[in-house]
């Protein structure tokens, strides 16, 4: 847990968690970025990602998220990316002959 916000700070009335994921090595980092982590003596994370909750979901700053925080049979989505593979040509894309 990165950032916990209460619906009395944020603009928009809501309690959001700001989770990081992946450690990012504080060199690679850029100085408002990595000042965040910190701030709360963190490590840096290389994503970040916020998310709505209700007020009995909010969890201390420093909480690592766990497949424990999850009741059996709850609907979570989970997105990931693909590896980049750039331009392709044919030959290599589809195997045909040279």
């Amino acid at each position: 847990m990165v950032q916990v916000k209460r619906a009395e700070e944020h603009a928009q009335g809501k309690h959001m968690l700001q989770i990081g994921g992946g450690l990012l090595k504080a060199k690679r980092s850029n100085k408002p970025h990595l000042g965040q982590f910190e701030k709360r003596g963190l490590e840096p994370n290389y994503r970040l990602a916020e998310f709505e909750v209700s007020e009995d979901g909010l969890l201390p700053v420093g909480t690592p998220l766990t497949a424990r925080h999850f009741v059996p049979g709850q609907h979570v989505d989970v997105v990931g990316w693909s590896k980049g593979k750039g331009f392709a040509g044919v030959m290599k894309r589809w195997n045909f002959k040279g």
